[in-house]
């Protein structure tokens, strides 16, 4: 009976060890879309930003049954180490799908042991096609490096928008008055003014934006205020980052074979193109209501583009100036 029970114990420890072997396992395309991702971020270097090159690109990529952990210097003790990737220039940890992450999730916050953590699922759960999916982990990245700056935590405390919330989700949640009529009139003139600056570059247009940013400003309470000037620094900028990602790319970076082979890869050129016009579209939709937050992104980004034309050096000081674009603003 004894032989039967340690026998029986024995098998189901084979077939557990087997089950966790094939949950362990690394998608061959998720393999080749993070070199791409890890690579892309290593040859931008600080071509972008100043000492992005130094933010660890931490990353958990979420699929149905397993996480795996990339570039974490210390994970908790529920992960195991696969061992160093040559490919991926990293260790590599698994655990099984937790369940506290979403299939879907694009985001980045101090996920796995207190490290900022770009928390990202696969692009058909994600509605990405690789080269976007490589684009959107560039972005997240970039969120890295805006969240280790020295005394980001700090100002966003004293920002005084949490309402009390500490895990964070105040930042989505916010109740900014994307519905009130005159909010919306407001914001949709600002909207045109942005892209009217950005196709014209005329004296007369730069004016009409400072006056539309002037309109705005004066309808919102001081506490809105502050959190549009956030969203606009904060995602606005990283909207615009992904754009820069992919011209870069464009002109200085050749993919891997592996990715170029990938059934669902655009180039990268393609994409630059995209995205540059995506936020002169989304900017016209003047769809403040049904966008929520989410059209902060173009605008921040409309910014930032504008700032490259008016003032060239803003990128130097962008992170002490957080959470306003408005220090860097040229006014006409």
């Amino acid at each position: 009976m004894i032989l039967k029970i340690r026998f029986a114990l024995l098998v189901l420890l084979m077939g557990s060890s087997t089950i966790y072997a094939q949950e362990a396992h690394l998608d061959p395309a998720d393999r080749v879309r993070l070199k791409e991702a890890f690579e892309l971020s290593r040859q931008i270097g600080d071509s972008i930003w100043e000492g992005w090159s130094q933010t660890p690109f931490t990353l958990l990529l979420v699929t149905e049954k397993s996480e795996f952990l990339f570039n974490h210097p210390n994970p908790t003790k529920d992960f195991q180490n696969l061992g160093y990737d040559e490919e991926l220039r990293t260790n590599v940890y698994y655990r099984p799908n937790t369940g506290g992450f979403s299939l879907n999730f694009l985001a980045t916050f101090p996920a796995i042991n207190g490290q900022n953590t770009v928390v990202m699922g696969q692009p058909h759960a994600t509605n990405k096609s690789s080269t976007y999916w490589v684009i959107t982990a560039l972005h997240e990245h970039f969120h890295q490096m805006q969240f280790s700056s020295p005394g980001y935590w700090q100002k966003v405390t004293d920002l005084d928008l949490s309402g009390g919330d500490t895990s964070g989700m105040w930042m989505l949640n916010y109740p900014f008055p994307y519905e009130t009529a005159h909010v919306i009139k407001a914001f949709t003139t600002y909207e045109s003014a942005l892209a009217a600056a950005i196709q014209k570059q005329e004296r007369q247009a730069f004016q009409e934006l400072d006056e539309s940013r002037s309109v705005l400003r004066s309808i919102l309470s001081e506490k809105d205020g502050r959190y549009q000037d956030f969203q606009l620094w904060q995602e606005g900028v990283a909207r615009y980052t992904e754009t820069l990602v992919a011209k870069w790319a464009r002109d200085h970076f050749s993919p891997s074979e592996e990715f170029a082979a990938l059934p669902d890869y655009v180039s990268y050129s393609e994409a630059a193109t995209t995205l540059s016009e995506f936020i002169l579209e989304q900017l016209s939709q003047h769809a403040l209501a049904r966008n929520g937050r989410v059209a902060f992104y173009a605008a921040g980004a409309a910014e930032a583009y504008l700032l490259d034309i008016q003032n060239s050096s803003w990128k130097g000081t962008y992170l002490d100036d957080m959470p306003s674009l408005e220090a860097h603003t040229v006014k006409r």
